[in-house]
C-alpha cells in the first residue's frame, strides 16, 4: 500500500512536471512540494510492525554536506528570497531521491526489478508524449519547446530518456534471442535478410516496433531542437552506453565502429560551433561567472542569485539569470566547497555503478555453474537490472556533459527527472549494502502526534509564499486602480507573510508614493469636481504629511535593498526620492551604488551626469554624458 501511493505520487510529479513546472508558477511549485510532502509524511505515517525501515546509501554523506552548503549560502545570500525559493525546491529534489528508494523494494529481485521497470516504461512515455507535441509545433512553424522555456531545455530532457529506451530496447531483443542469432557482425549475411528478420519477428511482438518508433520520433524531436550541447551530452551518453556494451555478446567491432561514429561526431559538433556566436556568449556568461567566483570564493552569492549579481560581473552585451554552465554556477551560488562536493558526489556514483556493471559477468557465461532454475531467474533478472542501470548512467551522463553548456539541472522538470533516476540507479547498485536505519515504538500515539505537527508546521511555511504572492498580486491591481490605500494594506499583508520578499517592500514604497502624489494634487484648487454643495471632496493637506509619506516610502526602499543589495533598479528608484526630498550627497551615493551593480545601464549614468549638471560639476556632468551616450549606441 505505501509503496503504490508513493508510486503514484513520483508518477504525477513526473507525468506533469514537463508540461507546468517550467513557467514558475508560484502556485503549481507549491502544488508540487505538497505533494511530495504528502507521499513522504504518509511514508513516515504507515509503519509496518512498529518499527520503520530508512534505507542508507552510498550518496547520503554527500548529498547531506550539499545540502548544508546550500543552507549555509542563506546566510550570506544577496537576494534571501530566492535562495529560499530554491532551497524548497533542493529539498523536494533530494526527497524524491529517497522517496524512490523507499518504494523500491531490493529485498525481491523480481519485484524491484518489475517496480523499476514501471517507472522506466513511465518516464519513456511522458517522452514520447513530448516529442509528438514538439514534432507537430515544427510542423507548424513554432519553436519546438513544448511548454518549456526553449528549446535547449527540452532536448535536455529528452537526452536523460534516449538511453532509457536503448536499454528497454535491447532488454526485450535480448528476450527474444536476437544477440544469439546474430552474435557478431559476421553472422549478419546481408541488411535485407536482417531487416526481414527484424520486421517478421516484430509483427510477433508489438512491443518491440512500439519502441523502436518511439526511439525514432524522440531522435527526430530532439533533432528540430537543434540544440548543439543536447547533441554532445547525447553522443558522451551513448559511448558510456556502448563502452559498459561491450561485455554483451555484440562482436566488439561493432561497437568500437559505433564508438568512433560518436566521438566524430563530437568533433563536428565542436568545430561548429566555434563559428557561432553563441559560443562567444557563452565565453562572456563564464567569464562573468569565474570574476563572481574568485570574489565570493567560500560563501556564494547564495543559491537562486546568480542573475541577481550578474549584472555587476557581466562583460557582454546580453544579460542572463544563468551561468550556462550548470557547474560554475554551483560554485558561484554556494561556493567552491560546495561544488567540490557535488563533483565527488557524481563521481562515486559513476565509480559505483560502472564498476557494478564491468565485474558483473552475464548469466550465458555463468548457468553452468547455477544450483538451480531459481538461480538462474533471479541471475537473469539481474542481467536485466544491469542492462536498466546502463541506460540510467547513459542518461545522466548525457544531461550532466549537456549542463557544461547549458543550466537544465535548474530547471524543475528536469531537476525531478534527474534526481529520480539518481534513486532509481542507487536502487540497482548495491542493493542497499550500505544498511538500514531501524526506528523502533514508531507506531505509539506520540509518534503521529510529532509527526502530524511537523506536517502541518511544513505546510504553513510551504503555503505561505503562496499566500503572499496572492496579496501582492492583489495590491499590483489596487495600485493600477489608483486603489493606494488597499494597495497598502495588500502589501503589508504579503510583508507579513512573507518577509524577505524585496518586490513586496518595493510595491509598499510605490503604494506610499502614490499616495503622497495624489494628496499632492488634491492639495491644489479643484478645477471641476464639486460636490452637491458646491464645496471641494478634498482638504488640502501639509507639506509635513507628504513629506512624512516620501519617508516612509525611503524606508520601504531601503528595507527592499537589504533583501536584495545587488538590486540596481531599487538603488536607482533612492536616488530619485533622495532628489526629491533635497537629500543631495544620500542621492549621490545611491545613483553611485546603482551604477556599480549594473554599469552598462545608460540611463543610470544620465541621471548622474543631470545631478552633476546642477550641482556645477560640469567636467564631471560630460563625461557622464558621453559614457551614456556610448552605452546607448553599444547596447541597443
Amino acid at each position: 500500500m505505501i509503496s503504490r501511493v508513493i508510486f503514484a505520487g513520483i508518477s504525477t510529479v513526473i507525468v506533469f512536471s514537463p508540461f507546468v513546472l517550467v513557467g514558475g508558477s508560484m502556485l503549481v511549485v507549491t502544488c508540487f512540494q505538497l505533494l511530495v510532502l504528502f507521499c513522504l509524511g504518509f511514508y513516515f505515517f504507515n509503519v509496518e510492525n512498529d518499527k520503520l525501515v530508512l534505507k542508507r546509501t552510498f550518496l547520503d554523506c554527500y548529498i547531506f554536506l550539499y545540502f548544508i552548503f546550500a543552507c549555509f549560502s542563506f546566510i550570506f545570500s544577496k537576494t534571501p528570497y530566492n535562495t529560499r525559493n530554491e532551497l524548497f525546491n533542493l529539498a523536494i529534489y533530494i526527497a524524491l531521491f529517497y522517496l524512490t528508494l523507499f518504494f523500491i523494494d531490493e529485498s525481491k529481485p523480481q519485484k524491484q526489478y518489475l517496480q523499476v521497470k514501471n517507472l522506466i516504461s513511465l518516464i519513456i512515455g511522458v517522452g514520447v508524449v513530448i516529442s509528438f507535441i514538439g514534432i507537430g509545433q515544427f510542423i507548424k512553424g513554432e519553436p519546438v519547446n513544448v511548454m518549456m522555456m526553449n528549446s535547449n531545455i527540452l532536448a535536455g530532457y529528452l537526452i536523460m530518456i534516449i538511453p532509457l529506451l536503448m536499454s528497454r530496447l535491447i532488454l526485450i531483443l535480448k528476450n527474444h534471442k536476437f544477440f544469439e542469432s546474430y552474435p557478431n557482425l559476421s553472422s549478419l549475411k546481408s541488411l535485407l535478410n536482417n531487416i526481414r528478420f527484424f520486421f517478421s519477428f516484430g509483427s510477433e511482438n508489438l512491443l518491440l516496433i512500439s519502441y523502436f518508433v518511439f526511439l525514432v520520433i524522440m531522435i527526430v524531436c530532439l533533432t528540430f531542437t537543434f540544440s548543439l550541447g543536447a547533441w554532445i551530452g547525447l553522443s558522451f551518453g551513448l559511448s558510456l552506453f556502448l563502452f559498459l556494451g561491450l561485455k554483451g555478446n555484440f562482436d566488439k567491432k561493432f561497437w568500437y565502429v559505433i564508438m568512433g561514429g560518436g566521438l566524430l561526431l563530437i568533433y563536428l559538433v565542436v568545430y561548429k560551433l566555434v563559428y557561432l556566436d553563441i559560443v562567444f556568449n557563452r565565453l562572456n556568461w563564464w567569464r562573468g561567472a569565474w570574476k563572481m567566483i574568485c570574489n565570493y570564493s567560500f560563501t556564494g552569492v547564495g543559491l537562486g542569485c546568480f542573475g541577481s549579481v550578474y549584472l555587476k560581473y557581466k562583460t557582454g552585451y546580453l544579460n542572463s539569470l544563468y551561468a550556462h554552465n550548470y557547474f560554475l554556477q554551483i560554485a558561484a551560488e554556494i561556493g567552491v566547497a560546495g561544488l567540490v562536493v557535488f563533483l565527488f558526489m557524481l563521481t562515486s556514483f559513476f565509480k559505483n555503478g560502472i564498476k557494478q556493471i564491468l565485474n558483473y559477468k552475464n548469466v550465458n557465461n555463468d548457468k553452468s555453474v547455477l544450483s538451480n532454475a531459481e538461480q538462474v531467474k533471479k541471475e537473469e533478472i539481474s542481467s536485466q537490472g544491469i542492462f536498466l542501470n546502463m541506460g540510467i548512467l547513459s542518461g545522466l551522463a548525457a544531461i550532466l556533459i549537456q549542463n557544461v553548456f547549458d543550466y537544465n539541472l535548474y530547471i524543475p522538470a528536469n531537476a525531478i527527472l534527474f534526481w529520480v533516476l539518481l534513486g532509481v540507479s542507487c536502487s540497482l547498485q548495491n542493493n542497499f549494502n550500505y544498511g538500514k536505519i531501524f526506528l523502533k515504538n514508531v507506531s505509539k500515539w506520540w509518534w503521529k502526534i510529532v509527526l502530524m505537527v511537523l506536517v502541518i508546521n511544513f505546510v504553513i511555511i510551504i503555503g505561505k509564499p503562496l499566500l503572499a504572492s496572492r496579496y501582492y498580486v492583489l495590491g499590483e491591481f489596487f495600485l493600477e486602480e489608483k486603489e493606494f490605500k488597499e494597495a497598502e494594506i495588500s502589501f503589508k499583508k504579503a510583508i507579513k507573510l512573507n518577509p524577505l520578499w524585496a518586490y513586496a517592500y518595493w510595491g509598499l514604497a510605490r503604494s506610499y508614493l502614490d499616495y503622497n502624489q495624489k494628496k499632492k494634487a488634491q492639495s491644489l484648487p479643484p478645477l471641476s469636481e464639486k460636490n452637491d454643495e458646491g464645496y471641494s471632496n478634498f482638504l488640502p493637506i501639509s507639506k509635513e504629511e507628504i513629506q512624512l509619506k516620501l519617508v516612509e516610502a525611503i524606508i520601504e526602499l531601503k528595507t527592499a535593498i537589504r533583501y536584495d543589495e545587488c538590486n540596481s533598479f531599487f538603488y536607482y528608484q533612492l536616488a530619485c526620492l533622495y532628489q526629491m526630498q533635497g537629500e543631495n550627497k544620500e542621492c549621490e551615493k545611491a545613483i553611485k551604488k546603482a551604477i556599480s551593480y549594473h554599469f552598462h545601464k545608460a540611463e543610470y549614468h544620465k541621471f548622474l551626469a543631470d545631478f552633476y549638471k546642477k550641482e556645477g560639476v560640469n567636467n564631471e556632468a560630460q563625461r557622464e554624458y558621453l559614457l551614456a551616450e556610448r552605452l546607448l549606441r553599444e547596447y541597443k
